[in-house]
């Protein structure tokens, strides 16, 4: 349910959906992110959840976070962090956070491309 107030729409925060956890691919293999097992670092370093072979990528990249029902990607790097929602365009996270929604690709210090096999896919589950 929605409200409109003048040129603005306020939704009733109780009808967005609850992301119960964001599930990861990479490398053929699957990782899913619940509240309880944030933050979920990814990066170089073998010491994160998920370690990653790329010279882009920073020891430890980027980490994503629960904070209201959202799941947040956090850029901890050098390089930055690349993520494409859906099929729109890639847009780059540089010390900053992005909430991660429906589903998409995540790239460490390079730009997304096409086919590729680097990326780390995600998709929410409601």
């Amino acid at each position: 349910m929605s409200t409109d107030v003048g040129n603005q729409t306020l939704f009733n925060v109780e009808s967005i959906p609850l992301v119960q956890e964001i599930v990861l691919s990479y490398n053929g293999q699957e990782y899913h992110i619940r509240p309880e097992n944030t933050p979920f670092t990814i990066g170089r370093d073998e010491k994160n959840h998920l370690a990653v072979n790329s010279k882009f990528a920073s020891r430890v990249h980027c980490k994503i976070l629960f904070h209201e029902k959202n799941y947040l990607l956090k850029d901890c790097s050098t390089n930055g962090t690349y993520i494409r929602l859906g099929v729109s365009h890639p847009i780059i996270v540089n010390n900053s956070i992005s909430a991660l929604t429906g589903n998409g690709g995540i790239k460490l210090g390079q730009a997304i491309k096409v086919g590729d096999k680097d990326m780390i896919n995600f998709k929410a589950i409601y």
